[in-house]
Order: structure tokens, then C-alpha cells, then sequence
């Protein structure tokens, strides 16, 4: 079986996990890769040691741009032709993916939480239905698969030879690109963040939430938030949304105040080491989610826990 990871030179080193997690159920795995835009021969080389035995590189196309993207994948696909074509999940991702699928005419499947053997056939795994139900799909090749970030860890790297490739892609463009301007971003990496202190409706303004940006601060935290504190208050930028439609998370802390913990919230957490909630209503949701439980107002309970922190953190 033949794998093929798309990325740009920022984010690839995840698929390379997946490969290595599918070589240990099925032997004779091979992986090559696709990395899109500008790349060093050194960076590309350290593809080679985390598994892969040929890398692509095509400097001309960009990964923000959906439909060179997606001519791009199609380009290597021809030429490489493997089984499974693993990108790395994003909105953006989900554009470009799905028009290589069509064009390709082969099957996608979105965001792989895991790959394993099922009634001896190969399973990508997903939860769906907001967390509420685990589905197995069989692995009918070719196809893609549309794997959300920090779901595998990159491989080690190793001494290994391989091929570097550098490959001229011309798209012939039917929507003429004016510019690509990039989304002002707040500094926060969710996906990255080892501890999270998340925000809900259970602040009465903006100005309140600096009740939590204090605690997170003496925990050393990012700060997440419920849908409507993003979407429909826009208290909060988008980076900071947990949620279905919004950032998947995996912290080994995961701190809810004032969110009451609806299926859209919780199946952004459901990798989340410990979860502990902070909520005045004893019946709200998240508690069935959570590790540890406070029922209380979060105007009383956080600002207490950030003064006893504080004095056990000097």
C-alpha cells in the first residue's frame, strides 16, 4: 500500500505519524510526499528521516489557493497513483480536497480520529454526531482522507535515503486569483496548547472575561471559548472557538467556566486529558464530561482559584 501525505513544509510531519501507525497493521507500507510551496532541501530531507522515501516538492502552487491546490494533487496523484492520499484537516483543506476527489473521481472521508484492523479489514475511524457515535469506514482505495491536526505524533527521525523531487505544475486557472490576503490572527494555537481555561455564556459581558485571561495567565494557559462567545457575541476571535465547527483540542487540562457543555462544545474536547468544569447550574452538561466539578458562579469560584494559585505558583 502506497501513501501519499499533502502539505506545506509547516504541517506535514503529523501524516507522516499516520503512515508510520498504518505501517504497524499492515506491512509493506510506502510513503511518499507532496509538500506544496516554498521548501528547503534540508526541511525536505527531514521527510526522508521521519519515513518517507520520495518527497514532491512544487514551489509554484499554493496551499491557500483551492484550485492550484487541487490540480496539484491531481498532477502527483497521476504519477504517483497511491492508495491513500492523507492531507492534513482545515477548512481550506476540505475545499481543495473535495475537488481533487471529484475530478479524480474517487472517495474522501473527513477527520480520521484513528486507523485500525475491524473484522480483519482496514478501518479509518470517526466520531460523529457531535461525539455521540463512533463509526468505523472501510478503507476502499483509492482514496483521501482528511486526517485534524495532533491526532498522531510525527515519527522520530531515523537514518534514511530517498528521492527529492522538484516538480513544475501549471494550472490552467478558471477563477482568476486577484490576491490572497491572510486573516489577522490572535497568537493562539489551541491545538498546540497543553492547558486550556475556556470561556462561556456564563459571563455577563466582555469585560468579564478577564476573570479568566487572569487565571490562565498564572496557569500559563490559552484561552478557548464556547461557540456563541465567537460566533454569535464575538466577544472572542474565531481562534479561540472549541467546538465542532470551531478548534478540536487535545491539552492534558481542560478548564471549563460558565459553559454549560452542549454535543457542539463537547466534541471538540473529547481527546482533552482531564476536564474540570466550572458551572452554577448542577444539572449542566459538562459535568457528565468532567474529571472534576465545581457547581458554583464563576464570578465567585475563579477569581478564589485564581488567588490560591497564585500564592501556591510563586
Amino acid at each position: 500500500m502506497k501513501i501519499l501525505t499533502v502539505s506545506d513544509i509547516n504541517t506535514g510531519l503529523e501524516l507522516l505519524g499516520f503512515s508510520e501507525k498504518l505501517s504497524t497493521l499492515i506491512p509493506g507500507v510506502k510513503t511518499e510526499s507532496l509538500i506544496i510551496g516554498e521548501c528547503l532541501e534540508n526541511q525536505a530531507k527531514d521527510y526522508i528521516l521521519r519515513g518517507a522515501e520520495k518527497v514532491y516538492i512544487v514551489k509554484d502552487a499554493n496551499i491557500q489557493d483551492p484550485e492550484t491546490t487541487s490540480i496539484t494533487i491531481i498532477t502527483i496523484y497521476n504519477q504517483a497513483k497511491p492508495d491513500i492520499i492523507a492531507i492534513r484537516s482545515s477548512k481550506n483543506a476540505k475545499d481543495f480536497a473535495a475537488r481533487a476527489a471529484q475530478q479524480l473521481g474517487i472517495g474522501i472521508i473527513s477527520d480520521i480520529a484513528r486507523v485500525e484492523i475491524k473484522n480483519g479489514k482496514l478501518a479509518f475511524v470517526r466520531v460523529i454526531l457531535s461525539g455521540k457515535v463512533t463509526a468505523y469506514q472501510e478503507a476502499v482505495t483509492p482514496v483521501i482522507i482528511l486526517i485534524p491536526p495532533g491526532k498522531f505524533e510525527p515519527p522520530k527521525p531515523t537514518e534514511k535515503s530517498g528521492e527529492i523531487i522538484n516538480i513544475p505544475v501549471k494550472a490552467e486557472r478558471k477563477i482568476k486569483l486577484i490576491k490572497i490576503e491572510e486573516k489577522k490572527k490572535a497568537a493562539v494555537k489551541l491545538e498546540e496548547a497543553e492547558l486550556i481555561v475556556s470561556v462561556g455564556r456564563g459571563y455577563k459581558s466582555k469585560e468579564d472575561l478577564k476573570l479568566a485571561f487572569e487565571l490562565a495567565d498564572i496557569l500559563g494557559a490559552q484561552i478557548g471559548c464556547s461557540r456563541p462567545i465567537a460566533a454569535d457575541l464575538k466577544w472572542l476571535p474565531e481562534e479561540h472557538w472549541v467546538g465542532l465547527s470551531g478548534h478540536k483540542v487535545k491539552p492534558k487540562m481542560y478548564m471549563a467556566t460558565g459553559i454549560s457543555g452542549q454535543m457542539q462544545h463537547i466534541a471538540g474536547i473529547m481527546d482533552a486529558g482531564i476536564v474540570i468544569a466550572i458551572n452554577k447550574d448542577p444539572n449542566a452538561p459538562i459535568f457528565q464530561y468532567a474529571d472534576y466539578g465545581v457547581v458554583g458562579d464563576v464570578y465567585k469560584i475563579v477569581p478564589l482559584l485564581t488567588k490560591r494559585l497564585s500564592e501556591i505558583l510563586k
